[in-house]
């Protein structure tokens, strides 16, 4: 009998809580590819994800997009919701700690940070990769949760690029953020995305980020000025976009600044941590209304 159930993503644990009695209230949390990816894949989880959405008293997002997704889905725009990074906000004070003495990496360094996923393109990744090594021959690209993943080593291997790429095991967190503050350019090519831990952590670490282009990920990134917005499908495009940071250290430092003023206004996690607790108080006092 808890006071809230909270579902963190609707498939699967959001599609369960569609079935809890409804003497409870229930808050069920979206990720980027809710609405996109999983609730349109086939006519069950479509309808899996309507029920779930018309039961739940209240809606967490980490876009604000998804919020209006939801509405397309079955969620009533009344109800009470709240947009919030999904990793609960960035601890500016453990990461810096944690990223003492580290320093921008000569040659450039280039980070992917979210290893294989479907709908992140590492084709595109590891395509552009001769092109801008062509450009820059030292550059060296960092891939975390690559080392040892056969699609991997095989890009690696048929383009020739074994000495400007190194495959990274999984990382611990403070290894992960000590990666991004050493690298300029975080690439994160997807087509499905919701708000990324790993880009709110490029941006609080003063590491370039340049995503793929999508509505949600623009909730963050303005092209041209504290990042770079590619088609997630184009090698040309991204090692072209690599290249333009890597050549212009003006606009990486500039581009830093804002990202860091962004987080500090947006995702600092004290101010996040009150923002849900205030969030809870107050579907907890409307109850199922």
């Amino acid at each position: 009998k808890p006071d809230i159930l909270h579902a963190f993503r609707i498939p699967f644990e959001g599609m369960l809580a569609g079935f809890v009695a409804n003497n409870i209230p229930v808050i069920i949390s979206t990720w980027g590819n809710d609405f996109t990816l999983h609730a349109p894949a086939t006519r069950r989880m479509g309808a899996l994800t309507r029920q779930a959405l018309t039961r739940t008293t209240a809606l967490l997002s980490d876009t604000q997009v998804d919020v209006h997704r939801a509405a397309e889905w079955g969620f009533d725009a009344a109800k009470p919701s709240l947009v919030v990074p999904g990793n609960g906000g960035i601890n500016l004070a453990e990461m810096q700690q944690a990223c003492t003495g580290v320093v921008k990496s000569e040659p450039f360094r280039v980070i992917n940070p979210r290893g294989l996923r479907s709908y992140v393109h590492s084709d595109t990744f590891f395509k552009a990769i001769p092109l801008v090594v062509k450009e820059i021959p030292d550059v060296q690209f960092s891939c975390t949760s690559m080392r040892g993943q056969p699609e991997a080593e095989n890009w690696v291997r048929m383009l020739g690029i074994e000495k400007n790429v190194t495959l990274l095991p999984l990382l611990s967190q403070q290894e992960l953020w000590r990666e991004f503050a050493r690298s300029q350019v975080s690439v994160s090519v997807s087509s499905h995305d919701g708000t990324p831990n790993t880009l709110l952590e490029a941006m609080a670490t003063g590491c370039l980020p340049i995503c793929g282009d999508l509505p949600s990920i623009r909730e963050w990134i303005t092209p041209a000025e504290n990042g770079l917005l590619i088609d997630p499908r184009d090698p040309a495009q991204l090692a072209d976009s690599i290249l333009r940071a890597l050549r212009d250290p003006q606009f990486m430092q500039t581009a830093a600044q804002k990202n860091l003023q962004i987080i500090q206004a947006r995702a600092e996690i004290e101010s996040i941590r009150q923002a849900i607790a205030d969030f809870y108080k107050l579907v907890f006092s409307k109850g199922i209304q």
